[in-house]
């Protein structure tokens, strides 16, 4: 990773003190919880602590360039593991943190080396087959979640509902999580970067608001779906049906981004391009 020292230390501050001020609201809050267990106080316990560390990085003046480098690997680490958190808490209020994490890091405009050849190829085959396994997976949720608004038969509505259960936990989140941290690899490490094209943009827009959706509300209602339909086997919903086909639809819009690439570059990206051609020039020049 490859740091420069000049930007927005304030913007930064401001959004490590947002972090800080949310993760120990949050371990109070959690803390004094008569119903909250020992995972979710713990794990707020460790956010609160390592945001008042990041804090403390980020207001620190004398060490700038270090502080700045240890933010930047710090939330670029804590983003999967909220995510992770989100999952195994069950509360979309964990969000919070992530964006939080997401916006300091993007704040930061961290600049990485390329990939070699070998090993992107190696991480676009990782991110091309993940991203078409969460898109197959999608389907699949799709058609069971159909079954289970449509079918007369009760059995077959709660094996249907059950299994959506199975599924979302086995394989869906697993898969969501993999597809963007490898494209986010990808993106990072090749030409197109992360935030410099506006479709690569979009496509992580479109995962993160997946995600978000999914953790704040789809997924506890695939879980109450299948505990009704086993209770008494009347359950269905055609909101789950509805949720489903969106997510699908807006997996199909990312994949055509992918092939499509449309709209060109972000003004981030112009700057960079501007910059990088400055610098060309200067070194002819020279």
């Amino acid at each position: 990773m490859n740091t420069s020292t000049e930007l927005r230390p304030r913007a930064a501050t401001a959004l490590a003190a947002a972090f800080a001020g949310w993760t120990v609201g949050s371990a109070a809050w959690w803390l004094l919880e008569p119903r909250s267990d020992p995972v979710r106080q713990a794990a707020a316990v460790i956010l609160a602590a390592l945001g008042i560390a990041g804090l403390g990085a980020a207001a620190s003046r004398r060490h700038r360039p270090a502080a700045r480098r240890l933010l930047i690997a710090g939330h670029c680490v804590l983003i999967p593991v909220q995510f992770a958190l989100v999952v195994i808490a069950g509360t979309g209020l964990l969000f919070v943190g992530l964006g939080l994490s997401a916006a300091l890091v993007t704040t930061m405009a961290p600049t990485f080396r390329q990939l070699r050849p070998t090993p992107r190829k190696v991480w676009l085959t990782l991110h091309v087959g993940f991203s078409v396994s969460w898109l197959g997976a999608s389907t699949a949720m799709l058609v069971l979640s159909l079954v289970g608004a449509t079918t007369a038969d009760p059995a077959l509505r709660r094996h249907a509902y059950a299994f959506m259960h199975v599924l979302d936990l086995a394989m869906v989140i697993p898969l969501v999580l993999l597809s963007i941290v490898t494209g986010v690899v990808v993106s990072l490490g090749g030409k197109w970067g992360l935030v410099k094209h506006w479709w690569v943009l979009l496509k992580l827009a479109i995962s993160l608001f997946i995600v978000a959706v999914a953790a704040a509300w789809e997924n506890f209602l695939v879980r109450d779906l299948a505990d009704t339909t086993a209770a008494d086997a009347a359950g269905r919903d055609w909101r789950l049906a509805a949720c489903m086909a969106g997510f699908t639809g807006l997996l199909w819009t990312a994949t055509a981004l992918s092939v499509l690439k449309p709209w060109g570059r972000t003004p981030r990206g112009r700057r960079s391009l501007m910059t990088a051609r400055s610098h060309r020039r200067q070194g002819v020049q020279s």
